[in-house]
């Protein structure tokens, strides 16, 4: 949703940002603008779109971070009764 900085683009506004004494940089516009949002909106509402945002379709629905045909052992016909993806990497 947010436009990519590369590494380089943010380490040189991190180095900045530390030269100027700032304790907290945020690069790039997009990311000032979603900072400020967090702000504004009440965490409850925040929380599930960043989920969605970051939560892959194969990942495990225990929490573990992991595929879930290799987390928990599941047939794939039983990815879609939980959620998830493909289960493929």
């Amino acid at each position: 949703y947010l436009p990519d900085l590369t590494a380089d683009e943010v380490a040189a506004s991190a180095w900045r940002g530390f030269r100027r004494g700032k304790r907290m940089v945020v690069p790039g516009l997009a990311s000032k603008a979603a900072a400020l949002l967090t702000w504004l909106v009440p965490t409850g509402l925040i929380l599930p779109k960043v989920a969605s945002v970051q939560k892959r379709k194969s990942d495990c629905p225990c929490g573990s971070g992991k595929v879930f045909t290799r987390c928990c052992g599941m047939k794939r016909r039983y990815l879609s009764k939980y959620g998830g993806g493909t289960g493929s990497t």
